[in-house]
């Protein structure tokens, strides 16, 4: 981590820090080393964003048995993001259908997560919500509660 002269921007210790690594006076695995340093410092003090382009989309009627639920993970700093995802019976004071995580993700990417046959029945509402949390367990907010009516 480096303080940056706010009057000359970063433009100086980017050119010093090229020049360093192109002569060899600053091994390029150092350099690797320090930004992975960095980047696990900052998984650990910053969580990640709000998840969006969720579906299905509340309101959505006719769902499958057997959705496909997933949204956009997003992260300032980057590295492997999961997506938490609990759904209920809508009216339902707990999550009593799934409380799982999706597969890991990039952030950027589309995580998704279909949930198994046998959990939900024909013609009922339900409720979900999604949120992206990273490696070291800090979670985004979650997304607002959405519904959908199976088919």
């Amino acid at each position: 981590v480096v303080l940056v002269d706010p009057g000359r921007g970063p433009g100086p210790l980017v050119d010093s820090i090229s020049a360093a690594l192109g002569s060899g006076r600053y091994a390029r695995s150092a350099a690797v080393a320090s930004a992975r340093r960095v980047l696990s410092l900052k998984r650990t003090t910053n969580a990640p964003l709000a998840t969006t382009s969720l579906a299905p989309a509340s309101g959505t009627t006719g769902a499958s048995l057997t959705p496909t639920f997933s949204g956009l993970a997003r992260d300032r700093v980057g590295g492997p993001l999961k997506l938490q995802l609990a759904v209920r019976t809508a009216g339902s004071t707990t999550w009593d259908v799934a409380n799982t995580s999706a597969p890991a993700v990039a952030s950027g990417t589309r995580g998704s997560y279909r949930l198994p046959a046998g959990r939900l029945r024909p013609g009922t509402t339900y409720e979900w919500v999604v949120r992206t949390c990273n490696g070291a367990g800090l979670c985004g907010p979650s997304s607002p509660v959405l519904r959908f009516t199976t088919g």
